[in-house]
C-alpha cells in the first residue's frame, strides 16, 4: 500500500502559506459556531482512490485529492485571494492540478470563504519536490 503522510503535506503547505500568504490561523475543518480568529484557512484531504495496481492486490499509484478554503471576517476579498494563490502555488509545486474554478460563497453574514481543489493523479509515493515541514 503506499503511504501518504497526512500530517506531514498539512504541516509544509501551512509553513507555506505564513511564509507566503496573509493566512495565520490554520485548521482542517472550520467551526463557523466557535470564535474564529481570521484570516482562517483550511486543509482537507478528500480522497485516496486507487489508480494503478498488479494482480496481487497491491497499489501501485493512488489519486491524491485536497480542498483548501480561506476565510475572511469583513470585505477583504484580496486577502481571499492572496491565500487561494499561495495554496495554489504550495501544491503546483508539487505537481498537483487545480480542479475546477475557485467558488466564493458567503458563510454568514460577515463570513466569506473560497475554495479550491486540487488532485494529483497516478502518485507513486513522491512528489515532484520533497516537502519539509517544522
Amino acid at each position: 500500500m503506499i503511504e501518504v503522510n497526512f500530517e506531514k503535506i498539512y504541516q509544509a503547505w501551512r509553513t507555506y502559506l505564513l511564509a507566503n500568504s496573509q493566512a495565520r490561523h490554520f485548521g482542517v475543518i472550520f467551526d463557523p459556531s466557535k470564535q474564529a480568529e481570521f484570516p482562517y484557512a483550511t486543509l482537507s484531504f478528500v480522497g485516496r482512490p486507487t489508480e494503478g495496481g498488479d494482480l496481487e492486490g497491491d497499489e501501485l499509484s493512488v489519486d491524491l485529492t485536497f480542498d483548501t478554503e480561506a476565510y475572511i471576517n469583513g470585505g477583504k476579498y484580496m486577502t481571499l485571494y492572496n491565500i487561494d494563490d499561495a495554496s495554489a502555488r504550495f501544491f503546483l509545486e508539487l505537481g498537483f492540478r487545480r480542479v475546477g474554478d475557485s467558488q466564493i460563497t458567503r458563510v454568514s453574514n460577515t463570513v466569506t470563504r473560497i475554495m479550491s481543489r486540487f488532485t494529483l493523479r497516478n502518485y507513486t509515493g513522491f512528489f515532484l519536490k520533497d516537502i519539509e515541514s517544522d
